[in-house]
């Protein structure tokens, strides 16, 4: 059979396309996970009868999300300098050299950070952000732990993101290409306020990142069966609608 997005032949009687991630057919088996893997850090804490009688420690719990999900902005960093060191140094004198890269290094450094903050503001302020570290406590881990998911949320492993469920209106996989050679591939989400980010990166190869994005689909699809799967036009129009409501 052929996918009815982009065309491409996949698998007799596959639900979701191996390529696009759009939905092929009615989905109703779950998707196979991992078994819970609670954080060590919040385990061992909630552990003792001590802890316990003071309930949930809260800020370990959210040091662990956001060791989880927040961009490996260090490794950014380290390429501006790589690349811009030695020139600026070169150019002009060396402690103007110096304090130019430190105010860039930080620019980088705090706009990295930036989405894992917006999403965790916007948590608080919607009064769920502590039930939602309680369930990443107890989230499970698939795509080697890539993605984490509980019975609410879903969270991408260094992307600066987190969702519920139900916030997620659109879910796609996209391929960047340069000169028709993959550079990178990764799973998109478009949430309920009509913002397009990034979830986790996904494996180059169609075929094994199409096994990825159908995983994700699958799961997602399961929670919430009204989000938009797949990319082409008139998906991208139909979220579009939804969102300017």
């Amino acid at each position: 059979m052929f996918c009815s997005n982009c065309g491409n032949q996949i698998p007799d009687q596959s639900k979701f396309c191996n390529f696009c991630g759009a939905q092929q057919g009615n989905v109703q088996p779950p998707v196979q996970s991992s078994p819970p893997a609670p954080q060590r850090e919040a385990e061992g804490r909630q552990g003792s009868p001590a802890a316990q009688a003071a309930g949930p420690d809260f800020a370990a719990l959210e040091k662990a999300v956001k060791k989880y999900i927040r961009p490996h902005t260090i490794v950014y960093v380290l390429i501006f300098l790589c690349i811009f060191a030695l020139p600026l140094c070169l150019m002009m004198h060396i402690i103007v050299a110096v304090l130019i890269l430190a105010a860039l290094s930080a620019v980088i450094w705090i706009l990295g950070r930036r989405p894992t903050n917006k999403c965790i503001a916007e948590a608080k302020a919607e009064g769920r952000y502590e039930q939602m570290l309680l369930e990443f406590a107890s989230s499970s881990v698939i795509l080697n732990g890539k993605i984490r998911y509980s019975e609410h949320y879903i969270w991408g492993k260094a992307s600066g993101s987190f969702f519920a469920y139900e916030d997620i209106y659109w879910i796609y996989r996209h391929m960047l290409r340069y000169i028709v050679i993959p550079i990178q591939s990764a799973i998109i989400v478009g949430d309920r306020k009509g913002r397009i980010r990034t979830l986790c990166k996904l494996k180059r190869n169609n075929k094994a990142g199409g096994q990825e994005i159908q995983t994700v689909a699958t799961l997602v699809y399961n929670k919430n069966p009204h989000v938009i799967l797949g990319f082409d036009a008139a998906r991208q129009a139909e979220y579009k609608r939804r969102t300017q409501k």
